[in-house]
């Protein structure tokens, strides 16, 4: 079977490239310094060298000693695979004619034949086309030899351009781009006070290209990390097979069963946010066995606990014993993740959130403060609603039961958060004398919307008790 050269960075590779670059590809990263296209390159030499190949890196301006150190924060062992005879790095001085820029060319062939380099990486082209600027015919000869690099290894050839901070497209490619089999842009800029990375994917010769700009991120230990949302192209269905068993019969007789896939909304005032949602969760995990996450963005898991276990204490008489077998079971049973908001851009936010769910993969899944992630994802300057769209649709596709509890006092955050829910709960609040009476709203899709007074959740939750004391007498 042929070899396909990784770039590393497995959602590119696995599904924008199906397995990797063909031999004999050119592959051109061009970028804002500091945008991240040394460590691209350096990835697809790490990891193609962990396979077994060769590489030959040239350089013009970074000192090699401080490249491995970097390298090695993004958990590249370079050094270890110079060693091995899989890497070769070399720092070449800077060039301002014409006659030393076809020395060096001269130099990168020669040591392409030492090391019978599989990769052959040039960071970065610039010194050499501005070398013979504005001298076209002879700025061809270097044009020339980049496309031939693919040639001249049996395998790929990598180049790196550097762009000037605000120009969105890459002048000092010229041509090359033309010839290439790939061409990635980064850039990155400041939104919210908060470094935003994007990668544009101008070119996959070949491969169908569905993307023409996707976030990515720069980790520690792993170096870039590339989200792929899915593609979603048609509204995911309910899948009538799949249900969950609600944990009351007022909920029943109204919602009926709760079908996978299905998106709840728990609205309520931002003054008086309801601690029930939690405890609602615990007994759809607990009466129907399932696997449940917690997503929060604004109570930590502790406070969340807490508020279960102050929730439990109250309805079971303050029990010591039932208590805790009912905390032991929520410890196995329910996994809780807090996420502060604020400390990431909305790419960001929408990634972590996608890669969570991917990994947990919950049968049920309560968000807890989801409209603070909404307000980061709708943000007038940045926003994209499709961002948090994709979200909805992806855990519908999943077959993911999912309650978004969200304080609504916005308006247009109520609007878009119920266009996009299967069933509503509206939590309201009134004054009748010295008494605060509880009303709730509820919707279905298909169904009239209907109103639950203080009493039916009152009955609900005394329901839920009877269960749960059967279900532990079991």
């Amino acid at each position: 079977m042929e070899y396909r050269f990784k770039t590393g960075i497995k959602s590119i590779d696995e599904e924008l490239l199906k397995g990797g670059f063909y031999k004999e590809s050119l592959v051109t990263i061009g970028g804002h310094p500091g945008a991240g296209k040394t460590t691209f390159a350096a990835m697809i030499a790490y990891h193609n060298g962990l396979e077994g190949k060769r590489t030959l890196y040239v350089s013009f301006q970074e000192n090699k000693k401080k490249f491995y150190r970097h390298m090695k924060n993004f958990g590249m062992d370079l050094e270890a695979l110079e060693r091995e005879g899989r890497f070769m790095y070399v720092k070449l001085p800077l060039v301002a004619t014409q006659e030393g820029a076809e020395e060096v060319v001269a130099k990168i062939s020669g040591m392409i034949y030492e090391l019978d380099a599989d990769i052959i990486i040039v960071d970065s082209i610039n010194p050499l086309i501005e070398a013979y600027t504005p001298d076209v015919s002879r700025r061809a000869v270097v044009q020339n030899f980049f496309y031939t690099l693919p040639e001249l290894t049996g395998g790929l050839g990598v180049l790196i351009a550097e762009i000037p901070f605000g120009q969105r497209e890459q002048p000092i490619l010229g041509s090359v781009d033309f010839v290439a089999d790939a061409v990635f842009i980064l850039y990155h800029y400041i939104e919210q006070g908060q470094i935003v990375r994007e990668m544009e994917i101008r070119k996959l010769r070949g491969y169908p290209l569905n993307y023409a700009r996707l976030p990515f991120f720069i980790r520690s230990g792993k170096g870039i990390v590339v989200w792929t949302p899915p593609r979603l192209e048609l509204v995911p269905g309910i899948d009538s097979a799949k249900f969950l068993y609600p944990p009351c019969s007022v909920m029943e007789n109204y919602f009926g069963k709760l079908y996978k896939g299905e998106i709840i909304l728990l609205s309520f005032p931002s003054d008086a946010r309801p601690v029930r949602p939690i405890t609602y969760t615990f007994a759809v995990t607990l009466i129907n066995n399932a696997k449940t996450l917690i997503l929060s963005y604004d109570m930590s898991p502790d406070e969340i606990k807490k508020i279960l276990e102050i929730q439990l204490a109250e309805s079971f008489n303050y029990d010591s014993k039932v208590i805790n077998k009912l905390m032991e079971i929520f410890e196995k049973q329910v996994e809780i993740m807090g996420i502060n908001p604020a400390a990431y851009s909305a790419q960001e936010l929408y990634s972590l959130f996608m890669d969570i769910i991917t990994e947990k993969k919950p049968d049920v899944l309560l968000v807890l403060g989801v409209h603070r992630l909404l307000r980061k994802m709708i943000f007038k300057e940045a926003g994209d609603i499709k961002l948090f769209d994709n979200i909805i649709l992806s855990l519908k596709a999943q077959g993911i039961f999912t309650m978004l509890a969200a304080a609504t006092s916005d308006p247009y955050e109520y609007n878009v958060l119920s266009e996009l829910a299967d069933g509503i709960l509206k939590y309201n609040y009134i004054m009748r004398g010295d008494e605060i009476r509880k009303y709730i709203y509820v919707w279905m899709k298909g169904k009239d919307p209907a109103i639950f007074d203080t009493d039916v959740s009152i009955n609900c939750c005394n329901e839920i008790i009877e269960k749960i004391n059967e279900l532990l007498r079991l």
